[in-house]
């Protein structure tokens, strides 16, 4: 359940043995797509790992939303503000911080990541449905006919628009 890019992340560079050193002939390819920032990338697999068991673990969820951001955070630190990655990475950080109730900090993480990506539908549904949740549906609108003015073939939201309009 997690993207192409975390496998070769886990691969025990030490070691010439294990499950995931079939991966190891992938680090370079991924390096050269992502960039020098793809040495702190395996932070960012460990932080969807641990949202992942969520699921497994829901009793644990707060350990694990706590694991998943201390890894985000430190992407924010050490990865370049304008590593590709950094719009899905603030939208994953958004969508924790709205679940352990922090609403105004996920808000301010969807729209930087709208920012670094205009036409990256993610964040605009989220921020949608977030304005929906509290009820805000002039605002959701608005997020709305912007996420389409940058990605108008976005079939997410292009369901958001149906589902405001009924």
């Amino acid at each position: 359940m997690l993207p192409a890019y975390c496998k070769p992340k886990a691969v025990n560079l030490n070691s010439k043995v294990g499950p995931y050193q079939k991966y190891r002939p992938l680090i370079k390819i991924w390096k050269k797509r992502l960039g020098s920032d793809y040495v702190h990338l395996h932070h960012y697999c460990q932080a969807l790992q641990a949202l992942n068991k969520i699921y497994k673990e829901p009793e644990k969820k707060k350990f694990y939303y706590k694991v998943a951001l201390g890894n985000i955070e430190y992407m924010e630190r050490n990865a370049s503000k304008k590593f590709v990655l950094m719009p899905e990475i603030y939208n994953t950080k958004a969508k924790i911080l709205y679940s352990i109730g922090r609403t105004d900090d996920a808000v301010k993480y969807l729209i930087s990541a709208m920012r670094l990506k205009k036409n990256f539908s993610p964040p605009y549904v989220k921020l949608i449905d977030i304005y929906n949740d509290l009820g805000m549906k002039d605002k959701a609108k608005k997020v709305l006919k912007t996420g389409l003015k940058y990605n108008p073939k976005s079939k997410a939201l292009l369901r958001r628009k149906e589902e405001l309009l009924r």
